[in-house]
């Protein structure tokens, strides 16, 4: 799919920026930039895209995106409630262009802002703190913000608890009219893939040849169509689990899945856990 580059304007005096955002729902926006990007979804549910990868995300969600890496988050209309985000985007040399890589005291923060290449996903304590911390920037003037964001850097550095997002071979090289015939397949899936679709019709949208959209897709996404196809319907099918009761038979059946023994055995392939503990290790533990 086609990532849109987008001019991060800075805020008046300011060396990086700081916003929240406030939506009705996460749009789905693929874009890249060449900023470093700390985002906190701090109320929201729905699919992460960074890179090639594919994943749901839920309140506290905390990503550490590096330069020109495409992202976007996408979630579902929701009368009831808002969606809303913070985000912190600043340029590697926004302190100088040795801030980080010739002082000995951020040479770990200098290593977080190299893998963040890939995309960095916190979870446990360490995010728990960061996204405090990151909620109150807001009423921060701009030098406390910049003292809490090297604070926060400092703590990401040293967390334990990580998950690298994009695969290592992820570089999209695509020409215009590629870019162009990539977005309006990844838009007709996007819209689509709860439904049962073949590659025959996929590859009539690009206006390809099954044969020659196989290998246009692989190099376009890093992935084959089934491979994407499914991974967006256990996307979706994790964020049906956090912010629904729906049994996971059902889930299954909403996200696209024809059978349940095809939804468990994808579910486990591409999250590594069966539906039901992925369920489970969401939910809040009781208090003894």
């Amino acid at each position: 799919m086609k990532a849109l580059f987008e001019n991060i304007p800075s805020e008046s005096g300011s060396s990086f920026a700081y916003r929240v955002f406030r939506w009705t729902h996460f749009p789905f926006n693929w874009h890249f930039h060449p900023e470093i990007e700390l985002t906190l979804i701090v109320r929201g549910t729905g699919q992460r895209f960074v890179g090639d990868n594919i994943s749901a995300f839920k309140e506290g969600d905390l990503v550490l995106l590096g330069p020109d890496l495409p992202h976007t988050w996408m979630s579902q209309p929701d009368k009831r409630r808002t969606s809303q985000s913070v985000v912190i985007q600043f340029r590697r040399e926004f302190l100088g262009q040795s801030f980080f890589d010739g002082a000995r005291e951020m040479s770990s923060v200098a290593r977080l802002l190299d893998r963040s290449a890939r995309g960095i996903c916190f979870v446990g304590p360490t995010r728990d703190r960061i996204a405090r911390v990151m909620e109150q920037m807001e009423e921060l003037s701009p030098l406390r913000r910049l003292i809490k964001l090297l604070e926060s850097l400092d703590e990401l550095a040293r967390a334990q608890t990580t998950t690298t997002l994009s695969s290592e071979g992820f570089r999209p090289t695509l020409k215009l009219h590629e870019q162009k015939r990539i977005d309006a397949v990844s838009i007709f899936l996007n819209r689509q893939f709860v439904r049962p679709i073949d590659l025959a019709e996929a590859a009539e949208v690009a206006r390809l040849s099954p044969r020659a959209f196989t290998r246009f897709f692989r190099r376009a996404t890093g992935k084959t169509f089934t491979d994407y196809v499914n991974e967006l319907r256990v996307g979706r099918a994790c964020q049906l689990m956090l912010q629904s009761d729906k049994n996971i038979s059902t889930i299954a059946y909403d996200a696209g899945f024809g059978n349940l023994s095809n939804f468990n055995r994808r579910f486990i392939r591409i999250k590594g856990v069966n539906p039901r503990h992925f369920r489970r290790s969401y939910q809040p533990k009781s208090q003894p």
